[in-house]
C-alpha cells in the first residue's frame, strides 16, 4: 500500500508504471525495504487487484473513519450556541459539527451510486 501511496505522491497516478519501478531503490526505502536485497516492489497486476477490490462499503467505512479522526482532532467540543454582542443580536452563527449530518451525507453518496 505505501508503494502506491509514494508512487501517487511521485506522479504516477496509474497502476501502468509499477513494473517499471518495483525495482526502484527510491520507492523500495519509501516502502520500508532494504533497497539491495529485499524483495521487488508489487507489480502492476497486484496493484489493478488491490485498487479493484474496494466496494462502497469499504469507502463507507473510510469515510467514516476519517470523520472520527477529524471530529477527535477538537480538544474540546464546538458550540452550538450562536455568538451574541450585548444587544441580543446575532453575529455568527457556528453550526459545529455533527457527525450524524456526516455520515448520512456519506451514506446516500454510496448508495445513490
Amino acid at each position: 500500500m505505501s508503494q502506491r501511496v509514494f508512487q501517487i505522491a511521485a506522479g504516477y497516478e496509474d497502476c501502468n508504471d509499477c513494473n517499471d519501478l518495483r525495482e526502484d531503490m527510491i520507492f523500495k526505502m519509501c516502502a520500508g525495504r532494504l533497497h539491495q536485497s529485499d524483495n521487488d516492489l508489487a507489480s502492476q497486476p497486484t496493484m489493478s487487484r488491490l485498487e479493484n477490490t474496494v466496494t462502497k462499503t469499504d469507502l463507507l467505512r473510510l469515510g467514516e473513519c476519517l470523520v472520527d479522526v477529524f471530529v477527535n482532532s477538537y480538544s474540546k467540543a464546538l458550540s452550538f450556541r450562536p455568538k451574541v454582542n450585548s444587544a441580543g443580536r446575532i453575529l455568527e452563527q457556528n453550526k459545529g459539527i455533527n457527525r450524524k449530518v456526516i455520515y448520512l451525507k456519506l451514506n446516500r453518496k454510496t448508495n445513490s451510486e
